[in-house]
């Protein structure tokens, strides 16, 4: 295999991911925090979620880009209520971490 057809072949490689992919946290360089809701303030606009293995919570910025889904599905931020298990996909800058995606997972039995 010559150095051409190597490189177009990882090209394409690379471009199939970002097709296929395209939410990932990876690839946005999101990074992720389980939990479960303690609160919803929607007219400050935040969430805080709190990891019951650790005890540590964070409160999440909402914007208008932030996706709410369950099982892919999108939902409201109204469908957040205390005791909502989630993972947040989040970005940091300073001291704020902004919700970009909050997946609402199945209730713990």
């Amino acid at each position: 295999m010559n150095h051409s057809t190597l490189g177009f072949s990882i090209l394409v490689t690379l471009l199939f991911l970002i097709i296929m992919i395209p939410n990932s946290p990876i690839l946005a360089g999101l990074d992720q925090y389980p939990g479960v809701v303690v609160k919803v303030d929607t007219g400050n606009s935040y969430i805080v979620v709190m990891n019951p293995k650790t005890g540590g919570r964070f409160r999440f910025t909402i914007t208008e880009k932030t996706d709410v889904t369950e099982n892919e599905d999108f939902k409201n931020i109204t469908d957040l209520v205390p005791g909502t298990p989630v993972i947040v996909d989040y970005e940091q800058s300073g001291e704020q971490y902004t919700a970009r995606r909050i997946s609402i997972q199945p209730a713990s039995k």
